[in-house]
Formats: structure tokens, C-alpha cells, sequence
């Protein structure tokens, strides 16, 4: 299996004009339109949809190479100078996936919204051909890629995090592949340290992270309940 495209990506990343950190922590079980995201269709057929207490992912009954929908939280989630970390549940049913390099994958997507260059972190329940599954994790300094992780795993419905100490620099990406339910055991499977070497961010400590949730398939049709986002959480650990 191999990641999707860069150039899709970074496209998904976008600068803001914030510079102040979250006053709370947020919740959203998605059981109706909160105001709290804005929407982008990254390309395609691929749609964002708050229904049934979710918010799904489909492609209106046909497919393309690249369908895909990003759900960007409007606030910001923290600044260099702060611990934060974020989460979601995610659902990747066993639906069929196209012929030709199959692939469907929801992600969590955090970037530096303060820098022209759109450094990111990114961590995902994925499948593709043979509905092989797995967690795979990657980050990029700019266009330099600073390589990922997998993980195989059977699970079809999993929590995935990203986590940020502000003290040592190290952004955590982790899963917890048992899902939501009265205990959490999250397996921390890929970290980057991104105040330093080729892996530096260049990031001051006013600086800003975004937050974004992507849900992406290719030549594959995806119906409402295939695949989607539940119980996005964003703590402030400094607090």
C-alpha cells in the first residue's frame, strides 16, 4: 500500500490569520450541524454529510480517481507553546473498492497554518487492495517528506490521535484500534520531533496548528454508512 498524493495533501492544508489559542476544550458527536467546521471538497464526487449522528463520507452514487472532503475546524487548536492533543472515531466498513489501486482512508490532519511551506502531521485507518487494512502515519517539513509508519490491523471501527507536547517538540500519532468504549488503549506508533535538523517546522511560539478531518477514495462508489468521523475531541493539556 502506498500513501496518497502530496500534491492532494498539501492542497488540503490552508493558511489563517489566527494567533490566539482555544478557550475550551471542543466536542462534537456530530448529531447535528455545530458551526464549529467550514467544508472543502478536495476533488471528485466526495461529500461531507452530518447524518445519522455522524458525519459520512460518500460519492453521490459514482466515483473518480480522486473523491475526496475535508472538514477543517474554524478555531485553532493551539499554539507552539501549548500541549494539545486531538482525536476521532472512525468507521471504514467492508464495502467493495475499485479495481485498479484501490484505496479509502479517513484521516486526521494537523498543520502549521502559520508558515507559506504547510508542514503536516497526518494519521489514518486506511485499506486497499484485497481490503487489506492498516494505520499508517506520515508528516511533511514543507515538501520533505519525513517518512511514516504502518500498522496492519483488522479493526473497522478505531480511534485515531495526534499529540502535541509543547516541551520536548514531539508531535504523537497513535490508534487505538478496540474504538470508542469505556476504556481507551492508544498504541503511540510514529513521532517526529519538529524543532530541529531536516525536521524543523521553523515554528515561533505564537504560531498556529489546524485541525482537519479528510476522507478520501478512489474508483470507488461510497455509500451513506461505508465510511465516516464520529466524537471529534480537541484538548488543551495545559489546562
Amino acid at each position: 500500500m502506498t500513501s496518497s498524493p502530496l500534491s492532494f495533501i498539501l492542497a488540503l492544508v490552508v493558511s489563517l490569520s489566527l494567533a490566539t489559542s482555544n478557550a475550551a476544550d471542543i466536542r462534537d458527536d456530530f448529531s447535528k450541524e455545530s458551526g464549529q467546521w467550514r467544508f472543502s471538497q478536495g476533488g471528485g464526487k466526495g461529500k461531507h454529510t452530518v447524518q445519522n449522528s455522524r458525519l459520512e463520507f460518500t460519492t453521490q452514487r459514482t466515483s473518480t480517481n480522486n473523491d475526496s472532503a475535508t472538514y477543517y475546524l474554524k478555531a485553532i487548536i493551539g499554539r507552539y507553546d501549548e500541549s494539545w492533543e486531538v482525536q476521532a472515531d472512525v468507521y471504514l466498513g467492508s464495502f467493495p473498492l475499485g479495481a485498479k489501486d484501490p484505496y479509502a482512508g479517513l484521516a486526521l490532519l494537523v498543520g502549521n497554518v502559520s508558515k507559506t511551506d504547510r508542514s503536516f502531521i497526518r494519521v489514518q485507518l486506511r485499506k486497499g487492495a484485497n481490503d487489506r487494512r492498516a494505520f499508517n502515519a506520515d508528516a511533511y517539513a514543507g515538501r520533505k517528506h519525513l517518512g511514516s509508519e504502518w500498522s496492519d490491523t483488522s479493526a473497522i471501527t478505531a480511534t485515531i490521535k495526534i499529540q502535541f507536547d509543547s516541551k520536548t517538540k514531539v508531535l504523537t500519532a497513535s490508534y487505538d484500534a478496540d474504538g470508542p468504549g469505556a476504556t481507551a488503549t492508544f498504541v503511540a506508533f510514529y513521532n517526529i520531533d519538529i524543532s530541529k535538523g531536516s525536521n524543523a517546522w521553523k515554528m515561533k511560539s505564537s504560531d498556529v496548528f489546524e485541525f482537519s478531518m479528510v476522507s478520501q477514495s478512489t474508483r470507488t462508489v461510497v455509500s451513506s454508512g461505508d465510511m465516516y468521523f464520529d466524537n471529534a475531541i480537541v484538548k488543551n493539556l495545559d489546562r
